[in-house]
């Protein structure tokens, strides 16, 4: 099995902080108010999808390479500081997930909607050890199905292998839905959003119990 792994919300917990240092970092650079943090107002839940959408609302024109890059630039810098301040990052159970699944025999890729130095840092602060974990990011595609063949690609998904994804959001949801592969919801704060959508994918909190885990990743369809 090859299982693909979400990473905020997801291995770690930085989604709510995420978008508070997002919406500081548009104000402080493009010198206007973000439309809105709430991610599902958005067509493509990616750094790069949801700049590119904010800019176009907030300022009347199209996102330029300038505003990318010193976007990332200040996101990187307060994303910086506030890891340092944090004690617990990951997910329960998380920095351990990666070597249990491979003692079973499955392979591990992620696939996250923000920007690869965001995800390398915040897997690092997390000690989630991925050295070598094949990684696919909005660096390579704005959409989130864009994203998450490019990790099967980078991953070189095998004929027959069997693909589950693992995230948190109802961008991930969709994403699967529209690719045509099993998710495994992670609901890491019990508030039961995922399984309000009602469709019938298994849903854990953490990944302390690996035999449950894997119950789930057996599941998914």
């Amino acid at each position: 099995m090859l299982v693909v792994f979400d990473i905020d919300g997801t291995l770690t917990r930085t989604a709510g902080i995420d978008a508070q240092l997002f919406e500081q970092a548009f104000h402080e650079t493009l010198g206007a108010r973000i439309p809105s943090t709430d991610w599902d107002d958005y067509e493509h839940v990616t750094d790069v999808g949801i700049l590119a959408e904010a800019v176009e609302k907030a300022l009347a024109r199209a996102a330029t390479a300038a505003d990318l890059d010193a976007m990332q630039s200040r996101f990187l810098s307060l994303l910086d500081t506030h890891l340092g301040t944090r004690e617990t990052l990951a997910v329960d159970g998380a920095g351990a997930i990666f070597a249990s699944l491979r003692d079973r025999g499955h392979r591990i890729a992620l696939a996250t909607g923000c920007w690869r130095r965001s995800a390398e840092r915040k897997l690092g602060r997390a000690d989630i050890a991925h050295d070598g974990v094949p990684l696919a990011s909005c660096d390579d595609h704005v959409a989130r199905t864009g994203i998450v063949r490019a990790a099967l690609a980078k991953a070189a998904a095998r004929d027959g292998e069997r693909v589950v994804y693992v995230g948190d959001g109802a961008w991930d949801v969709k994403a699967t839905r529209e690719l045509g592969i099993p998710l495994v919801g992670v609901d890491r704060e019990g508030d039961g959003k995922l399984a309000s959508l009602e469709l019938g994918f298994p849903i854990v909190r953490d990944y302390v119990d690996v035999e449950a885990f894997e119950r789930a990743l057996a599941a998914a369809s």
